[in-house]
């Protein structure tokens, strides 16, 4: 048979933490081969998976749409928790998409603790404070994921209202599964993309690479649920269709128009993180200059600060001078002056604030960042490598770190809100991965071994690395190595 054209546009990978099976990279490689035309990374209410999809994607040239999925609730007073409205997938089409959809995804965070969020309806009818333009999320097409089981009249309920906010950018995904319900939930879509008069687009609600995953994924639920996976019942998938099927196999489960229409809409979203600059604040230049000009007036005004004509009668040693032209020369080229100026005007509100601080790294190689009294290594007196810093070959712009006096570190992220605006700054986030020992005691408790032996091994971890004394410490710790519990139990940790 002629294998059909497919677009998988609802995809989380394990950035979508405790839910999501198999890494964005794989997902890609996966995808790649099994001939998909496309693929969307939509991590719940997040964009944190997307950055090594497009590494991934760009290497294997693979188009690469970007979204997020999103589950709306009604809005509560606390401590109420809200009902469920519709679950979405927003796909970004453009820069200003992207640019939209990160904004409500802030916003959904920043009304919740840490580790969740809270999206409404409101958000998407222009009623959230200071962002009236998430009205309809403009640049974004949005999928409705019907819920399984729900009535007829929910479903159509929030069909309507994500075509009177979204129009022509709306969808309705169907995602068969082979799961109970499959032909009730088909004819329910139809039923609905009919009345409402929306097209039906296929989907997976992938949540793995491929179907040897699923175990992982078992052990992942459990852990979310804390609960071992014999107790976790209907909360695991109950197959392993969550995975990126062959197109053979979808073209027996959809409609040949469901899956075309998944190459119209990945057609439609042309956004790459490609496409994203660094973009500078403007008011750190005075009226009257340009960034270069200030920056070069900064400069030679902190040549003057360092090289003190009592002690320098000649002016700036040579050396200097010409070190700072070459800088300056390289950093107009790249058209990183504001960046500079940026940090110079932190550097410099902390300092005359009594905030002790260092500039440390590579901007040690930088006679301008000594200049602008950002770093205290003095290039008149040891040769510095600039190009250790700044590189017109990598392209990209250099890293200034400066550390802050523990003690009042916070006054100076309140300057930066202050004179910002917090809808212009942010803190950056690190993901981190599981430690070997974590892995193993988590790996453990939802395989349900027992306790004082997931102790046992886990405190002796540092063996967990293939050597040739594994299998004896295994041992040690009161296990069978060859017991197929303790084999996917080990299997699963790694």
């Amino acid at each position: 048979m002629t294998l059909p054209p497919y677009a998988e546009l609802h995809c989380r990978s394990n950035f979508s933490f405790l839910t999501g099976a198999s890494h964005p990279e794989e997902l890609v490689q996966r995808a790649q081969a099994l001939g998909y035309a496309a693929l969307a990374i939509t991590d719940e209410c997040s964009l944190a998976g997307v950055v090594r999809a497009h590494g991934e994607a760009k290497r294997c040239g693979l188009h690469l749409v970007i979204g997020s999925e999103v589950r709306l609730t009604l809005p509560a007073a606390p401590p109420q928790v809200g009902a469920p409205h519709a679950r979405l997938v927003l796909l970004a089409q453009t820069r200003r998409g992207y640019g939209n959809l990160s904004q409500w995804i802030t916003v959904a965070r920043r009304r919740a603790e840490k580790g969740h969020y809270l999206a409404h309806p409101g958000d998407l009818e222009g009623k959230v404070p200071n962002a009236p333009f998430l009205a309809g999320l403009p640049d974004c097409l949005a999928l409705l994921l019907p819920d399984r089981g729900a009535p007829f009249e929910a479903l159509f309920a929030h069909a309507m209202w994500l075509k009177t906010w979204f129009g022509e950018r709306a969808a309705l995904a169907i995602e068969l599964l082979h799961r109970a319900g499959d032909d009730d939930l088909a004819d329910q879509v139809q039923r609905v993309a009919g009345l409402a008069g929306l097209p039906i687009v296929a989907a997976g609600d992938v949540l793995m690479h491929r179907r040897s995953r699923k175990p992982l994924q078992d052990v992942l639920t459990a852990t979310r649920h804390a609960l071992p996976v014999a107790q976790c019942g209907w909360r695991l998938e109950p197959n392993a269709e969550a995975h990126l099927r062959p197109r053979a196999r979808l073209a027996t489960l959809y409609e040949p128009a469901w899956l075309e229409h998944t190459l119209v809409l990945a057609g439609q979203c042309r956004f790459s993180l490609d496409e994203l600059r660094y973009e500078y604040p403007q008011e750190i230049v005075p009226e009257g200059q340009t960034p270069a000009s200030h920056l070069r007036a900064l400069t030679e005004a902190g040549l003057l600060r360092r090289y003190l004509p009592s002690k320098y009668p000649q002016g700036v040693p040579p050396k200097v001078r010409a070190q700072v032209e070459h800088e300056l020369a390289l950093i107009a080229q790249l058209k990183y002056e504001p960046y500079f100026l940026t940090v110079a005007d932190i550097v410099h509100w902390a300092r005359a604030q009594g905030i002790l601080c260092q500039g440390r790294g590579s901007a040690a190689n930088s006679a301008v960042c000594y200049a602008l009294h950002v770093t205290e290594v003095d290039p008149a007196r040891m040769s510095v490598l600039f190009e250790r810093f700044i590189s017109a070959e990598r392209n990209e712009p250099p890293d200034i770190d400066v550390d802050f006096e523990h003690q009042r570190r916070e006054e100076v992220i309140q300057y930066i809100y202050a004179k910002y605006g917090r809808e212009r700054a942010a803190l950056t986030a690190v993901v981190i991965c599981w430690r070997t020992r974590s892995a193993l005691r988590d790996a453990g408790r939802a395989l349900g071994m027992d306790l004082a032996q997931i102790d046992a091994l886990a405190k002796e971890h540092y063996w967990f690395d293939g050597s040739e004394g594994a299998a004896q410490r295994v041992r040690d710790a009161g296990l069978d190595p060859e017991d197929l519990r303790v084999r996917q139990w080990l299997e699963t940790a790694a």
